[in-house]
């Protein structure tokens, strides 16, 4: 029996192009059935730390959250960006049903930042990988286009993140867009407008 069912989704070298590669998606074949009614809310956690920033990571996980709230049904609550190694099942607990684990690498290229991600959703109930997907890309460090989002993420974490957050901000985006969506009940619909994100 098939456990995942695999999604080719661009062939395109990130090194060579501007914009996004999403690689490869992966999702259990038993999603619909499971996890689709019973991970709803998640934990997102960036580990290890973009070139070892805590500001850095710190905005990878908030930048998630708020992606994941806006494009799909999740509910994330929790962010936390960590340098040391950690178990996901430790970020379960009441009120948290996923743990949504980002691991970014960055590099600078001249005016551009090449960035990657490996990212994978796990269920709290027996730490199983629900979910997971890898994807690339290569932006320029000043983005015009996203100089509003920019200046609100470096008011929040300062000057650091400044050419990193276009970047981010784009291969994050197109990393959730591959993410599945789960269905709400009328009470789980009421806590996503309450958290407000």
């Amino acid at each position: 029996m098939k456990t995942w069912s695999r999604a080719a989704l661009a062939l395109a070298a990130p090194s060579l192009l501007l914009g996004c590669t999403i690689r490869e998606a992966r999702i259990r074949a038993d999603y619909d059935k499971v996890d689709k009614l019973q991970t709803k809310r998640l934990s997102v956690v960036t580990q290890p730390l973009p070139e070892g920033v805590q500001s850095l990571g710190d905005m990878w996980s908030v930048m998630a959250r708020r992606q994941v709230n806006l494009k799909r049904q999740f509910i994330a609550k929790e962010t936390a960006a960590m340098v040391e190694e950690f178990e996901p099942k430790s970020r379960c607990k009441s009120g948290i049903e996923g743990v949504l684990w980002l691991k970014p690498n960055v590099k600078r290229d001249g005016k551009y930042l090449f960035t990657e991600v490996n990212a994978t959703l796990f269920r709290c109930t027996d730490g199983a990988v629900v979910w997971e997907a890898e994807g690339a890309g290569r932006w320029p460090q000043k983005d015009d286009e996203l100089a509003q989002t920019t200046a609100a993420y470096v008011k929040q974490f300062g000057p650091d993140v400044e050419t990193y957050a276009g970047p981010s901000f784009h291969l994050i985006k197109a990393l959730v867009d591959q993410m599945p969506d789960p269905v709400l009940d009328e009470k789980d619909k009421d806590e996503k407008i309450e958290l407000g994100d």
